[in-house]
This record gives C-alpha cells, structure tokens and sequence, in this order.
C-alpha cells in the first residue's frame, strides 16, 4: 500500500512539475510574442516618423524653393515655379530634375517621378539651384512629387504666376481624394509622396541598362479608379473634369487617412499636398518684397499711377506702381510682352515672326492672321512645330522660337476709343498708323536693345519705376500691387512714407471684385483699406476668404 501510495504521489509531483514547466513555457512564450509585437510597433512608429518627417521637410523645401526662385537665377525665370520631377525616361532614377527638351511640348507623363533631390540640369534652367535635399521615408525610398502643369516652364518659356491663376489657371489644379473617392481638395499645386516598403506584386529591382528603373506602379498604388502612379493627363474616377483649355490636363491622387488603414494590404502610399491657395500668398510676399526694394533703389519715391489699367496719370497719392503701359523685350530667340489688355472695345496684340515658319493651331482669345501672325485679344495662344506665342487676360505674352533663330514683330493697338497717346521708346518701335495715338510697333530688334516699347499717358520717363525683373512684368503683377505715397499709417506704425499691398485675387465682398478698375474696393479688401489713402491695416494681418490684403512698409 505504502508503494502505491508513493507512485501516486510521485506522478501527481511530476504532472505538478510539467505543468509548471507547460506555465512557464507559455508565459515565456507570451512575453516573447508581447515583446516582438512591442518591438514591431515600435518599429512601425519609427519609420512613421521617419516618413513624417521626411514629407514635411520636403514639403518646406519645395515651397521655399518655389518662392524664393528667380534671386539667385536671373531674370528669366520666375517666383513659383516648381523644378520637373525625376522620370525613368532618362534610364535611371538620379536625383536630378528631367524637364523636356525646349523643342518639345510638355505632357501630362512628364509631370510625375521622384523628387529631384538633387536639382536641375539643362535645358531645365541655367543657371540652376539646385534642391539640396537628402530625405527617404520610413522605407529608405525616395520620396514621389507630382506637380501641376500651370507651375512649370512649357517649350522653354517662363509660366505665367500671379494670383489670378488661381481662379483661371491655363490648366485645372491637381486633385486629392480620399480612399472613398470624395474630393478632398481640387485646387492642389504639388503632391508628395512616401511610397512605403514594396507590397506583394511589386518589384523595385533596377536592371541593368539599356533597360529602365521600375515603373511608378512599382512604387505607388490606388483605391477604387484612383491611381497615384498614373498620371495620363484624365480623371481617374468618372467624376467630371471642367478644364479651361482643350485638351482637358486633368489628375487626381488618392490618399489614405488614418494610415495603416483597411486598405494597407493593397495601399500603404502617405501623401502631403500643397494648394496653391497656400503656395500663392508666400509668392505675393516676395513680389511685394521685391517691389520694396526696386522702390528704395530709386533716387526718390516715384509718385504713384491712376488705378486701372490705363491712364498712368502720375499726379501722387495712391494706385498702380508707374510702369510702362507697353513693353517687350528680346532675349536670345525669345521674346516676352507686357501689353495691358483693356476694358471694350478691347487692345489686341499681334504677333509676327519674320521666318518661314507659320503657325498652324490656336486656342482661346488667339486668332491666326496671315504672314506667320497671331493676334490676341485676351488669354490664349497660338503654335506650330516651331514656335508658340502665349497671351495671358492680363497682357502678359511670351513668345518662344525653338528652332530656328529669327526677327520678330510686335504691333500692340489700343481701343479705338482710347484717349491716351503713345510715345516712341526706342529706334526700334513707331507709332500709328492707322490710329497714331493708340498704336505702338516694334519690329526686328536685336537682343542687345533690352526693353522696349511704349508709354502710354501722362508719366514722364523719369517718373518711372525702374530696377524691376523682368518676371514682374512677364506675369503681370502690376496689377496686383497697390502704392500709396504720403503721410500715411500702416497698421500701429505712423510716419510711413510709402506703402505696397499686394491685393490678392479678386474677392467677392458683398459683390465680387471686378478688375480693370478705377475704384480702390475691386483691389483692397478691408474697410481701412478701402475708406482713403492714408490708413491702411499692417503687416501680417491673417488672411481670410473675405482678406487677402498684404502690406509690406516701404519708406522709413
């Protein structure tokens, strides 16, 4: 009996000790699991960090070198512009912006790749600066950058920038939807993204040449219709596309938020986009800036113009900077004008190029006229295979010969109806006929002859502005800067000689702004601003749908 009894004690010791053996196997096990799956979380947290930080930085640099371009590039380039991104047409992904050559028109494929991280090379821009940014995501892969056709350089030419293009731009703005298709935003200027570590079906392999790197759908995925590896120049989803050019440059892209999502198994793309609602008023800051300093360089402050795009009666008070009602300027085989349209009967400018070469499409507010001539009276542009000639609303004109050097002609009439008379510039330009007072022509002049053109109304030359860019002019942005001279108040400091507002697009307040005009309301938004010449709201004042007024203090 006692043996027994032992035997069963014994097994009942054993089974005791197994299980506490099977006990300390499954918390060890436990804690194992808990522990990898902290460190995997801890992981994933990193690389969101990581991927955080690396679209926010891009993010700042892009917009600063967007804003800050045409300081350190010369003349002929222009604040906002964004740099092509970096394609796998070329044969490889390295780091340096692919714009097309000048001889070729943009498409939409050109307009998405990898961040340049490095900066440009020609023909994009000479001379370049370059982006200086070394940043992946949490992955280790570079950044995407998808940017909209209005803000880069098309067949060499400079875009036009100013605030009227967010309103009416050439091209409609990128879109960005959510993962169940609603717009999240339609006005976007650039987007990025963080293509994450490759999902089941992708391959990121780089062959060795002549064959080329991956495709983006290697990199990048969509939801539903959405892709962010497409970019094809047409809406993904059936949604309309209301573009205002034919034909359409429409895109959209797709993004996930909260990210990982339920879609994570097919989608892990984390996209950062910038409107140009928030790109335009940093811009607007430069130019005015810019004015600023164009105004301090002169021997004594010029005596504001009239407001409206005419009459440049340079009497003091407040208005327009005095600018030139018409100008062109040749460099090399382009040409750029700045040739306000008016109110009806409407100014036309005409182009001629003296080659050999006609053109053959044109579109909007363009007519073709005989002699390889377009005429404009209004936003719109007429090309060839050779050769384009662009016209803003605005005035504004480039015109670009890509292939054969030649002369050009500029004829610039004003309405009929037009009571201010034009004086001869240069050699280079005559006025009249057939209507002597209101007809400006200049033919055949040389690079070297710089600047010009005619002055229409009552300023004297040396009533002028002078000193600024050529890209001021070239966007049109002396219609967007408003300048007052005197004794004047600018939000808490008194004593301010002279100030500059830039006024932003038109607003609807109370009633929509209409510009030309000859009343300080369609150009200045607060009441302040509004009410009389001498007190106006200060720097920083934050912007609203209703306030896009920014002044920057000239004088002291």
């Amino acid at each position: 009996m006692r043996t027994a009894h032992r035997q069963a004690l014994t097994r009942a010791r054993q089974q005791g000790a197994a299980l506490l053996v099977m006990l300390i196997l499954l918390i060890t096990g436990g804690a194992y699991l808990l522990v990898s799956q902290l460190n995997r979380a801890s992981g994933r947290i990193e690389a969101d960090r990581k991927t955080s930080e690396a679209l926010a930085k891009a993010k700042e640099v892009l917009i600063a070198w967007a804003v800050g371009y045409g300081a350190a590039t010369g003349n002929t380039t222009t604040p906002g512009m964004l740099p092509y991104p970096d394609r796998r047409n070329d044969g490889q992904y390295d780091g340096w912006s692919d714009c097309p050559l000048v001889v070729a028109a943009p498409s939409a494929a050109l307009l998405l790749g990898k961040i340049p991280q490095v900066g440009l090379k020609s023909p994009c821009s000479i001379p370049w600066t370059p982006l200086n940014l070394d940043v992946v995501d949490g992955a280790g892969e570079v950044l995407w950058y998808a940017v909209s056709r209005n803000l880069v350089s098309a067949l060499g030419v400079a875009p036009v920038i100013n605030p009227g293009i967010m309103d009416n731009p050439p091209f409609p703005w990128l879109v960005v939807r959510d993962q169940s298709g609603t717009i999240l935003n339609n006005r976007v200027a650039f987007v990025l993204i963080a293509p994450g570590p490759p999902l089941p079906g992708q391959d990121r392999t780089v062959p060795p040449p002549p064959a080329l790197p991956p495709t983006p759908a290697q990199f990048l995925e969509s939801i539903g219709l959405v892709s962010n590896a497409d970019f094809d120049g047409t809406y993904d989803s059936p949604a309309p596309c209301v573009p205002n050019t034919a034909p359409p440059m429409c895109e959209d892209f797709v993004m996930s938020e909260p990210w990982p999502s339920a879609t994570s198994p097919t989608f892990n793309d984390r996209v950062l986009y910038v409107t140009i609602d928030e790109l335009m008023p940093l811009i607007e800051k430069r130019v005015a800036r810019e004015v600023r300093v164009a105004l301090r360089n002169m021997p004594g402050l010029p005596a504001p113009a009239a407001l409206g795009y005419l009459g440049s009666d340079c009497a003091g008070g407040d208005g327009f900077l005095p600018l030139r009602s018409c100008e062109c300027r040749r460099t090399g085989n382009d040409i750029n004008c700045d040739c306000p349209f008016d109110t009806p009967p409407t100014a036309s400018i005409t182009y001629t190029y003296t080659g050999s070469a006609s053109f053959t499409a044109r579109l909007n507010g363009c007519v073709l006229t005989p002699s390889a001539a377009c005429r404009c009276n209004g936003a719109g542009e007429c090309s060839s295979a050779t050769q384009t000639f662009r016209c803003t609303a605005d005035g504004a004109c480039a015109a670009h010969n890509m292939v054969v050097p030649g002369t050009f002609s500029v004829d610039y009439r004003l309405p009929t109806a037009a009571v201010a008379a034009f004086t001869t510039a240069t050699a280079s330009c005559s006025v009249g006929p057939p209507i002597p007072a209101a007809t400006v022509s200049c033919s055949n002049f040389a690079a070297a002859a710089g600047v010009v053109g005619g002055i229409a109304g009552v300023c004297l030359p040396a009533q002028m502005l002078t000193g600024l860019p050529d890209w001021f002019l070239n966007s049109g942005w002396k219609h967007y800067m408003y300048y007052a001279t005197g004794t004047l108040t600018v939000g808490v400091t008194a004593g301010v000689n002279a100030v500059v507002i830039s006024g932003g697009r038109p607003l609807i307040i109370g009633v929509p702004q209409t510009r030309p005009s000859l009343s300080r309301i369609d150009y200045l938004d607060d009441a302040q601003n509004r009410d009389g010449p001498n007190v106006f709201t200060g720097p920083g004042q934050p912007l609203t749908n209703i306030f896009n007024d920014q002044a920057v203090i000239v004088s002291p």
